[in-house]
């Protein structure tokens, strides 16, 4: 008989996939980082509630060296109990995608579990049904006291159903301390190992630049409640009078209010808006940049952050305790009061006249240290190692 391969089976609650390609995309990143040292196996299951999938049901399968992806999509039914219909189809596909998998190629060594409050299900039954045991890596800024919407928001079925997926799980890594910390003030008890996200160090890599008398910002989220764009483009407004040799590129799904802000603020010549485009073609923008901007009214971590000072840019930023665990003011970073746009155009104004005091190459280096596929990826595995024996 031919001996199986030993594998992780990962069960995201989000992945990105052709209906919405940035969902969740650091998750990708991990598991390609993972993968480097130990096989992967992804099954993500997503409803399509959009008209975008022909048919009921389509798959697609990629395997790329250690690394193997099986993503599901279903048409969501649209009716009063389409929601109801809809989760059960899902768990329902989920489960045969499972079994299936097994059958063909055993047992995983671990369940992967990213984002416990969908995902968690899927591993909760297969621990049930082949007593394998299975690790959470948590990412929702729902557990945080300051999130727009929180665990505590959803209806108490939901509630009872990801503490227990998180309190059977064997083991609970966190991106952030401070994520980790608020998840021990919901879940008493519990005990968290932090593996911070990671960075694409062959993409996003400091390149030789041309000195230029405007100074250019970059700015890239998903332009909503929590990231706080509006209150940056006011800092903009109070730069201007200031210092106006600048110019700002804003990055993500472009809103009506963001534009008619700008207009208001006679803006339109400081700042430009992209759409959201592919890591490749983003780091071409960072490291043409002279810093990045990410002002959020809360985060569980920050994944651009890492983004610009792997290109060697520093980073100014809300100062929120979580990001002081990867950003040090001086070295790489400029902190500005919360919901200040004074304070930032402050600050935003002080980096404009001093931004040769920071060491690119230096800060390029740190990153690259700390965030590389090789070093988060062998994390990864040393708690795999632990978390089975």
């Amino acid at each position: 008989m031919e001996e199986k391969t030993s594998y992780i089976l990962w069960l995201p609650s989000w992945y990105p996939n052709k209906l919405d390609p940035f969902d969740g995309d650091f998750i990708q990143r991990h598991a390609q980082a993972v993968s480097l040292r130990t096989n992967v196996h992804v099954i993500f299951v997503k409803a399509d509630d959009g008209g975008k999938i022909t048919r009921n049901l389509e798959q697609s399968f990629t395997k790329k060296e250690r690394l193997s992806e099986h993503i599901i999509y279903f048409k969501k039914t649209v009716s009063f109990f389409g929601s109801i219909n809809s989760f059960r189809k899902w768990v329902r596909l989920f489960k045969k995608a499972v079994k299936d998998h097994i059958k063909e190629n055993g047992k995983p060594q671990l369940v992967h579990v990213h984002v416990a409050i969908r995902a968690g299900i899927i591993a909760k039954w297969i621990k049930r049904k082949w007593g394998i045991d299975y690790v959470v890596t948590e990412h929702w800024a729902g557990y945080l006291p300051e999130a727009e919407t929180k665990l505590s928001d959803l209806p108490g079925y939901i509630q009872i159903a990801c503490r227990r997926i998180m309190k059977n799980a064997a083991s609970i890594s966190v991106v952030s301390a401070y994520l980790g910390q608020c998840l021990e003030r919901i879940l008493r008890g519990i005990s968290f190992t932090v593996i911070p996200n990671v960075v694409n160090t062959s993409i996003f890599k400091p390149i030789p630049t041309e000195k230029n008398k405007t100074v250019s910002f970059v700015h890239i989220s998903l332009l909503n409640y929590q990231k706080n764009a509006g209150d940056i483009i006011r800092a903009m407004s109070i730069l201007k009078k200031e210092n106006p040799n600048f110019h700002l590129m804003i990055f993500g799904p472009l809103t009506a209010e963001l534009i008619r802000l700008v207009e208001d603020l006679d803006l339109r010549s400081e700042i430009s808006f992209h759409e959201e485009i592919p890591q490749v073609e983003l780091s071409k923008f960072i490291q043409r940049s002279n810093a990045l901007i990410l002002y959020s009214r809360y985060e569980t971590f920050g994944c651009v952050i890492i983004e610009a000072l792997a290109c060697g840019k520093p980073v100014i930023l809300s100062d929120l305790p979580v990001l002081h665990e990867n950003a040090l003011e001086g070295f790489n970073a400029i902190f500005a009061k919360n919901e200040d746009p004074a304070d930032l155009a402050e600050k935003l104004n002080w980096f404009m006249q001093n931004m040769e005091k920071f060491d690119n190459a230096a800060i390029a280096q740190q990153a690259a240290l700390t965030y590389s596929y090789e070093k988060v990826g062998k994390q990864f595995c040393d708690w795999y190692e632990r978390t089975v024996q």
